[in-house]
């Protein structure tokens, strides 16, 4: 006799804080279920809801997985935890973005709680709720909204390309840093290194063709070695810093035309990357 493995809903809720950016964030062309969440994703493995109000307004972000007895459960709270970490991402890089340089923004690293619930199919009883907590950085103090169609968002979570979800972390903590502009331009060529090296130099033909590869390039060394010299890069450093009677540059944080240099460029390259990555996704958006 063949026995019937128990089956099980694993339910992650996580409720957004009301300063969250995508709290500007409303869903438009959608009809909710009688619990008022809608589908916004769902494969072989799980189902991500959200959960908004009359508005469209995003309350809750929930992850569903179906599972049997003698499954690792917190295996399913890692699991679901990184996909709506990822989801979030998506939307915000997607619809909302980074706040441009030297607007009105902070971020708030914040311990957050998501809430597990497990439902029993066969007795239809929810066993006791679980709270677990996870760390998220969040931009803050968004002053426009954005309305998209659910149908845009489906498409969004949709999308299976390789590192995708890996760069726009790195992209989204860049905000981490907006205190210190030397180590965000740093951080910013660290990305724009690793994205050429998992997709054949993408990103570098693409500066190129807006002939801002070699000022990223020199301005990057200029900032990571301190003394630096070579016709190049002076040539593109004289653009900026005016000749130098030396015959070198001397990179200081304390020298405030260096540092107008390296806001210049993170308000002139930090969009373009955005922009890259908002097509990877979908030309449209």
């Amino acid at each position: 006799m063949t026995l019937i493995e128990k089956k099980f809903c694993y339910i992650a809720t996580y409720n957004l804080p009301p300063d969250s950016i995508l709290e500007r964030l409303y869903i438009q062309n959608f009809q909710c279920n009688n619990e008022g969440t809608i589908n916004i994703f769902e494969n072989d493995s799980y189902i991500l809801l959200a959960k908004i109000d009359v508005e469209g307004k995003i309350n809750s972000i929930i992850c569903k997985f179906d599972y049997e007895e003698g499954v690792n459960t917190e295996d399913l709270q890692l699991k679901a935890t990184e996909e709506i970490i990822k989801s979030l991402n998506r939307l915000q890089i997607i619809f909302i973005g980074l706040q441009a340089h030297n607007q009105e923004y902070d971020t708030l690293k914040k311990e957050l709680p998501i809430y597990i619930n497990i439902l029993d199919y066969e007795t239809g009883i929810s066993l006791p709720v679980i709270k677990c907590v996870i760390s998220l950085t969040m931009n803050m103090y968004c002053h426009f909204c954005s309305y998209v169609d659910l149908s845009n968002i489906q498409e969004v979570l949709r999308v299976k390309k390789d590192n995708i979800d890996e760069y726009i972390d790195r992209f989204l903590n860049l905000e981490n840093l907006s205190n210190d502009p030397v180590l965000h331009f740093m951080t910013l060529y660290s990305l724009y290194e690793y994205i050429n090296k998992t997709s054949n130099d993408s990103l570098k033909i693409l500066f190129k063709e807006k002939n801002l590869e070699k000022e990223f390039r020199n301005t990057r060394n200029f900032a990571a070695h301190g003394k630096v010299e070579g016709e190049e890069l002076k040539k593109v450093l004289g653009k900026f810093l005016g000749k130098s009677p030396t015959g070198f540059y001397s990179f200081s944080r304390y020298d405030l035309a260096h540092i107008n240099l390296i806001n210049t460029m993170i308000k002139e390259v930090q969009p373009i990357i955005q922009n890259y990555l908002k097509h990877l996704f979908c030309q449209e958006f």
